[in-house]
């Protein structure tokens, strides 16, 4: 699939994506689309789109940003989502991820 796909571009630098009330992505999905990206080890921004996209949830997003979390050369990341999908427990969790990467950008 997408996850697949994108995890071969491994030159890739910067990526957009839009996913806007789209029923057929799910968790699952997401969370694979994360571990692709965890593999693209230039990419230095993302930009990703997941607005109403009802069937992602906290496990799908927390995966998601987990594969952006591992990225060292990521130094854009720009995330845009129907918060009213995610429990508090899946919004920390994306944020202290993504805490975590600025965190550790600063120690640098």
């Amino acid at each position: 699939g997408l996850a697949q796909g994108l995890g071969a571009l491994k030159r890739l630098t910067h990526l957009a994506l839009y996913f806007q009330e789209c029923c057929n992505v799910g968790d699952a999905g997401v969370m694979g689309f994360g571990q692709g990206l965890g593999a693209l080890t230039t990419l230095a921004s993302a930009h990703l789109v997941l607005w109403k996209c009802y069937n992602v949830g906290d496990a799908g997003i927390t995966g998601l940003a987990q594969g952006l979390g591992a990225l060292k050369s990521l130094t854009i990341a720009e995330l845009l989502f129907d918060h009213k999908k995610f429990s508090a427990v899946g919004r920390d969790g994306v944020i202290g991820i993504l805490a975590n990467m600025v965190k550790n950008e600063g120690e640098h």
